[in-house]
């Protein structure tokens, strides 16, 4: 069983600007601080340990959110001091302090409910030697496409690219993974050759020196994400606001 998450949350909320105040995972969803949503539904899927990567501004307004959740005790909080250096790069200052072979990977600004995880996991005990397992959706409904990362399946589920703008795609990535420590190795590598290290070039990367990248098909479980002004509207106040009903009473019923 997959019990240890990782969730990166090393932004520098740019794109929320005064919304955000420097802390897109602050941010109220629905009176609920944006990152209670992905921690919540991961913890209630049965994930007993949380690692968070935060980016020096934001420790502090971190620690202040997990102490009003009550999360204190199941949540780590890592610093990742060069943010600049981008997800991937929070992937790898975050996986130093994890003890698991196998564990989740998660966006702090996306929105989803519990069954999306639970979904992964069991996509992963099918396909066993894939060490990279990620939600992908077919026809996302709630999230913006031009805006999104894209998965090129090559019309399965194995995963040949991923990014944004590409022209041949079959999946919208939903910004949660299984990974295996395998990838910690094909990240420190990116690293070591790039600056600016992206998640997806940490995933093309492992595709290409062989390692296995499946889509977990996560197409109608309801999931959403909160990157720009018009994305924290359209969740709040807009039709992505079914998407936090859906999520909520998930919970209510665990």
């Amino acid at each position: 069983m997959v019990a240890e998450a990782l969730v990166l949350a090393a932004g520098l909320s740019t794109r929320l600007g005064a919304l955000a105040r420097g802390a897109k995972f602050s941010v109220k969803v629905r009176s609920r601080p944006l990152i209670s949503y992905p921690l919540t539904s991961l913890l209630l899927a049965g994930v007993e340990k949380i690692y968070i990567v935060v980016n020096p501004s934001g420790m502090e307004r971190l620690e202040e959110v997990l102490a009003s959740l009550g999360y204190v005790d199941v949540v780590n909080v890592v610093v990742n001091e060069e943010p600049w250096r981008e997800n991937g790069y929070s992937l790898l200052v975050g996986a130093s302090q994890l003890a698991a072979d196998s564990f989740f990977v998660s966006m702090s600004d996306h929105i989803y409910p519990i069954e999306l995880p639970m979904r992964l996991r069991e996509v992963a005990e099918m396909w066993k030697d894939a060490v990279i397992v990620v939600a992908g959706d077919r026809a996302p409904p709630y999230v913006d496409v031009e805006e999104a990362t894209l998965i090129d399946a090559g019309g399965g589920l194995e995963v040949r690219r991923i990014g944004k703008s590409l022209r041949k795609w079959d999946f919208v990535d939903a910004g949660v993974f299984i990974m295996r420590r395998e990838v910690i190795n094909v990240a420190r590598e990116v690293a070591s050759e790039k600056d600016v290290v992206k998640l997806s070039d940490v995933v093309n990367a492992a595709v290409e020196r062989g390692l296995k990248a499946v889509v977990a098909d996560i197409t109608g479980i309801p999931w959403t994400e909160v990157d720009t002004p018009e994305d924290y509207f359209l969740v709040n106040k807009g039709p992505r606001s079914i998407v936090v009903e859906e999520v909520v009473k998930g919970w209510s019923g665990r």
